[in-house]
């Protein structure tokens, strides 16, 4: 059972989190929390697989608070729950409280399960319509720039190994409309195969091993 602590200072969020969490069979959530204090007490106290952090609690930083948990020798998986879509968030959240998830709140309740689940098991989650944005950064400087943006979105999750359909509701188009970018892209690139596809998005830093 994978123990878990929910930590945002929206109380109606955070019961929604704790009910859609309870709701499974393999995750249970042990503690809650709105504010710093009873936060840094629960986690501490508890000792949960993974913390799920809301960025922003009140006039703190859920960022400051996961480095000083981490920073007196707790380990957990860390979740961030968040509004904040600039992918500098991202990197602020990655580098300085070594983040293991990152979930948009507009996507968590499609998406926060998953990255419970992905975390627990030691690896890294990020919501798929951040990682497009994510996905644009990287590219935009590498070899293959002289694709357009979707087109590196697209290439980029199928080198996650997502479905058209899956592709097609994060980018929010059509499956067809998905298979159409496949085709392009491997005519464009000259790629004969979805192998040879994840092959030349690895190389030019689109996705990564």
């Amino acid at each position: 059972m994978i123990s878990v602590v929910v930590v945002d200072d929206h109380q109606l969020f955070r019961q929604g989190i704790i009910t859609l969490l309870n709701e499974t069979d393999d995750i249970r959530v042990v503690g809650d929390a709105g504010e710093v204090s009873d936060a840094v007490r629960k986690i501490k106290g508890r000792k949960p697989d993974v913390v799920i952090m809301d960025i922003t609690l009140g006039h703190d930083n859920g960022i400051r608070v996961a480095q000083q948990l981490r920073g007196d020798g707790l380990v957990f998986g860390l979740v961030i729950v968040t509004m904040q879509t600039d992918a500098s968030f991202f990197t602020q959240a990655k580098e300085e409280a070594s983040v293991d998830g990152y979930v948009l709140k507009l996507d968590a309740f499609e998406e926060l399960v998953k990255a419970v689940r992905a975390v627990a098991m030691g690896r890294k989650f990020v919501s798929p319509s951040l990682a497009a944005e994510l996905v644009w950064s990287r590219g935009a400087a590498a070899e293959g720039a002289h694709l357009t943006r979707r087109e590196i979105q697209v290439i980029a999750m199928v080198a996650e190994g997502l479905s058209s359909q899956e592709i097609g509701r994060i980018l929010g188009i059509s499956r067809r409309t998905v298979e159409t970018y496949r085709a392009n892209l491997r005519e464009k690139l000259g790629l004969a195969s979805n192998a040879a596809v994840v092959r030349y998005a690895i190389k030019q830093g689109i996705a990564k091993l």
